[in-house]
């Protein structure tokens, strides 16, 4: 990891999170990341860094807590769920603490819209034991715990997907809708299927609908990739397809069958973000979707030049 981006990770250990008043998540490390991969300068990050921390809110301590199960589910108990978790990494490390929690957020995957486990994903590529420690905490303090159920067969999710009817629950934020879901015992079940497969699927609601939350269907599953090592496979593609499953649904399932024109707008962070994992996705799975979409969206100026997807 960079040194520069090091020291403007560390820095993020005094910011909640998400900031208010709408809750929406904090992008700056997970931009950083995805910025520092795709070629971005020194310089670059540190006036995105000093741009970006402006909104953001100094973390609040919270009440103190004893174990970690006492702030699940809890907002306010973010700074004390991740000084907990920072013992814990330094006595066993990071990689021992993942494979112990992960399997029980796994389900709640869709939590937040995806952003704790997206800024996991990059935190464990980075190998940065604070923002380990932050998306965990992160993803713990959510009161979004669904349960799943068995998996369907199924050949592709895509159809899976194409197949799954409108359940009315289109207004309120991406949070709200999802726990009406849960509510309601209609969380959709996981699908039988592949990684790869979740990735192409994501893909082509995002290209058939350009709808903003898809655009979280593929960053989240580039993110659960980096999470592969830590959980059996198995595990994560059964949450990672029902949570596919679930923000579709959020989305009101809108038809993807015919691929749109790129956006004619989109803030920085996600469109690095989108970009990012696009380079990455295609590292992995070869489907020359991402490269078009990579050049697609650096003709549209939607990032900026120096961006070099290439790694």
């Amino acid at each position: 990891m960079r040194v520069v981006l090091k020291q403007l990770l560390d820095a993020g250990w005094q910011y909640e999170p998400y900031y208010l008043p709408s809750y929406n998540s904090d992008h700056l490390p997970m931009t950083l990341s995805a910025m520092a991969d795709l070629g971005a300068s020194d310089e670059v990050l540190i006036g995105f860094h000093a741009r970006y921390c402006q909104r953001l809110h100094p973390a609040e301590l919270g009440p103190e807590l004893l174990h970690l199960q006492d702030g699940r589910g809890r907002r306010e108990a973010f700074v004390g769920m991740r000084s907990l978790l920072l013992e814990s990494i330094a006595d066993k490390g990071a990689a021992t603490v993942v494979r112990e929690y992960l399997p029980v957020l796994l389900p709640s995957l869709a939590t937040e819209a995806f952003h704790p486990l997206i800024r996991l994903g990059f935190a464990l590529n980075n190998q940065h034991e604070m923002e380990v420690a932050s998306a965990l905490a992160y993803w713990m303090t959510s009161s979004f715990m669904p349960q799943l159920i068995e998996p369907v067969l199924a050949t592709r999710l895509t159809e899976v997907l194409a197949a799954d009817a409108l359940v009315g629950i289109a207004s309120g934020s991406f949070g709200q809708r999802l726990s009406g879901l849960v509510e309601r015992d209609i969380y959709p079940a996981p699908v039988a299927t592949t990684l790869a497969d979740c990735a192409s699927a994501s893909l082509d609601v995002y290209l058939g609908t350009r709808n903003f939350f898809a655009l979280h269907l593929v960053t989240a599953t580039e993110a659960a990739r980096a999470c592969g090592d830590y959980v059996s496979e198995t595990e994560l593609v059964a949450s990672l397809s029902a949570a596919l499953r679930a923000g579709y649904l959020v989305l009101d399932a809108p038809d993807f069958a015919d691929r749109l024109p790129v956006p004619a707008r989109l803030d920085e962070e996600h469109a690095l973000k989108y970009v990012y994992a696009c380079a990455s996705e295609y590292e992995a799975w070869g489907d020359a979707r991402y490269l078009l979409e990579i050049a697609e969206f650096k003709a549209a100026g939607l990032v900026p030049e120096w961006v070099d997807a290439t790694f």
